[in-house]
């Protein structure tokens, strides 16, 4: 009985109120009321208090308590039997309606949690708390708004109407509800519309691979074709694969059309490689001491009759597939700027500062070997070659004609600094006392007298500190270095921190290229947006080039996480905003040493004595690999 009306006791109930008065009543123990009441999120907290009552058989009880804490609509809907529709006004239609809008339109959390804390409670509070990240903190607090009704949706436009002055996005919240109003139940392309629920089974594989459920769900959400527990169930997970799980499970129960709006999403978000997919019948079954850390050359020369037809297939996945890219990064450190034709010769630029010196230490590591074993998996040449005889790959290795690699920090420290001045301005000013600061630039020759006099006349401390920071942002690194000294003399320790962080870029970059393929696998479009919210460089470009539109997910995240990796800052915020989803277990550094020296399946390498490489100087590496037709793969 109770479980029927789950997704409305959901949104009416509070599971904490009715245990603390069942164990008041001395009808459940202290561990099932702690069970309850100690559970951070409210599905699980609902659960546990579901399964206590049939396991004790407290439905009469329950009833009695729902009376006694006045829930008297929750009452009546339990005493009818019947499955309650759910109504919706116009206000809570607004703001459903633009779920994905308003995540980034308002406030930090903290702030508007704030503003509206008059109609929450300790436990909403506590929830959205709980959420992990800016956007699902957010979204917490709008779906708590929702299950609280017209009178706290209202509230919220208010707020933004007259309050914060946003009366041109409230007017765009209500043309965007009235245009999903009238559109109704929106049409599918001819290709979508012969599919059914059966195809998710069918390309579960690829579903599992492409999705990016966080922004899939909010934008069912948006559509009413999934309520607030069901979008709870799935975005309340931290890690990709079980939100897939969750969603895949929601869109194939297809209540309120769930599917149909599945479908509409991939069409209208252009999930071009999905609904390829989908649309398609499944088919059947050196001496490294002495290197430096430059772009290199890494070329291969199959010596076989089978040879060009190996070569071509490196060159096509790496046209066609990130495979390649993959192997790259998570085995050598390295990302690969350029493919040549002819000989395959992959340019790799370094993305740490020991990346070409560890990769081509053969002594203690067989990076080079197992890269390059990689991405002859990846382009299936064991399907290619006749089986008749081995292929030798020749493999050389030296410093790229073009000269050294651009610099992983292509970005000077005083323009690291003045992005992060911009970055962290909130906090600055609100934490930054400008009386001793004005007084210790007074002095200084890299501040204009008179510049400095005009701010210090300001009387509003927040006022007078945003002045400082807009001269500080428009002026030359003497200015910047000016400023952070005289923060390093009056022990502002925190703020430093902030504009000049310690170097840990190095060490967080060597955690992403570790851990790539792991990091890569949980990377969806939701996250990525969040993360470029807080970069620098050309973040409207990688905005662009993150879109469904532009390809599968993985060569999608792969160009993210790539431009991720260009930038120190980029790196240090990539850090913290994973850690605040709750995906910091991503960055764990695994058993490296043992994973470098564990082979591929399959695979075995022997380095033969009696191999004289090439006497030239530019050669930083030579060797040969021979590709047996056992499978297994040999170093000469």
């Amino acid at each position: 009985m109770l479980q029927k009306h789950f997704a409305y006791l959901y949104m009416k109930l509070e599971p904490r109120e009715v245990a603390h008065i069942l164990f008041q009543s001395g009808h459940i123990s202290l561990d099932e009321h702690d069970e309850v009441t100690e559970c951070n999120q409210k599905i699980g907290r609902l659960r546990s208090l579901l399964a206590i009552l049939k396991k004790n058989n407290l439905y009469t009880h329950f009833l009695c308590t729902l009376k006694f804490l006045k829930y008297i609509s929750v009452l009546d809907t339990l005493r009818k039997k019947e499955q309650l529709e759910n109504h919706i006004g116009e206000y809570e239609l607004c703001i459903q309606h633009n779920f994905i809008l308003l995540q980034t339109e308002l406030p930090d959390p903290d702030l508007a949690k704030e503003m509206i804390e008059y109609k929450l409670d300790e436990s909403n509070i506590s929830d959205i708390e709980s959420c992990r990240g800016k956007i699902r903190q957010i979204s917490k607090l709008l779906k708590i708004l929702l299950t609280k009704g017209a009178a706290s949706c209202k509230e919220l436009l208010r707020i933004l109407e007259f309050d914060l002055k946003r009366e041109k996005l409230v007017q765009r919240l209500k043309d965007n509800s009235t245009d999903k109003k009238r559109r109704g139940k929106p049409s599918l392309c001819s290709e979508l519309r012969s599919l059914n629920i059966s195809c998710l089974q069918e390309h579960e594989e690829v579903l599992l691979e492409e999705l990016d459920p966080l922004h899939i769900s909010d934008l069912l959400f948006e559509e009413r074709a999934i309520e607030i527990v069901e979008h709870d169930t799935i975005t309340e997970f931290e890690y990709r694969r079980l939100q897939i799980t969750n969603l895949l499970k929601t869109v194939k129960e297809n209540k309120n059309d769930c599917f149909h709006f599945f479908l509409y999403i991939l069409q209208n978000e252009e999930y071009v490689c999905i609904r390829k997919k989908l649309e398609r019948p499944v088919p059947e079954a050196s001496r490294a001491d002495d290197v430096q850390n430059e772009l290199i050359e890494v070329r291969l020369t199959i010596k076989s009759h089978d040879g060009s037809q190996v070569e071509q297939a490196l060159q096509d996945i790496n046209s066609s597939s990130t495979g390649i890219l993959e192997e790259a990064i998570s085995k050598a450190k390295m990302d690969i700027k350029e493919v040549s034709k002819g000989s395959v010769v992959l340019q790799l630029r370094p993305l740490t500062d020991q990346a070409v010196q560890t990769l081509l230490n053969a002594k203690e590591n067989n990076r080079l070997v197992e890269m390059i074993i990689g991405m002859l998996q990846k382009a299936n040449i064991t399907k290619i070659t006749d089986g008749t005889t081995p292929v030798e790959i020749k493999v050389l290795v030296k410093y790229a004609k073009t000269g050294k690699a651009k610099s992983v920090n292509e970005t000077s420290r005083t323009t690291l600094m003045k992005h992060r001045i911009k970055a962290n301005k909130n906090v600055i000013v609100s934490e930054l006392k400008s009386t001793s600061l004005v007084s210790d630039l007074r002095d200084s020759k890299a501040f204009e007298k008179n510049a400095i006099e005009y701010i210090d006349k300001v009387d509003n401390n927040d006022e007078k500190v945003k002045m400082l920071l807009s001269l500080i942002e428009n002026g030359n690194s003497e200015v910047v270095e000016e400023f952070l000294t005289a923060l390093k003399d009056l022990k502002n320790v925190r703020i430093v921190d902030l504009i000049d962080p310690p170097e840990i870029h190095q060490f967080i970059r060597e955690r992403i290229t570790s851990n790539y393929k792991n990091i890569l696998d949980e990377m969806q479009l939701t996250f990525a947006r969040e993360v470029l919210s807080k970069c620098i460089g050309d973040v409207d470009g990688m905005a662009e080039t993150i879109l469904p539109k532009k390809g599968n997910r993985r060569k999608r995240m792969n160009t993210f996480l790539q431009f991720i990796l260009q930038e120190d800052y980029n790196v240090i915020e990539f850090e913290k905003i994973l850690k605040n989803n709750g995906l910091g277990d991503l960055l764990r550094m695994e058993e490296i040493i043992q994973r470098e020296h564990t082979p591929a399946q399959d695979m075995e390498v022997t380095v033969v004595k009696d191999y004289i490489p090439s006497s030239r100087e530019e050669v930083l590496f030579e060797s040969v690999i021979t590709v047996s037709y056992s499978g297994k793969f040999h170093l000469l």
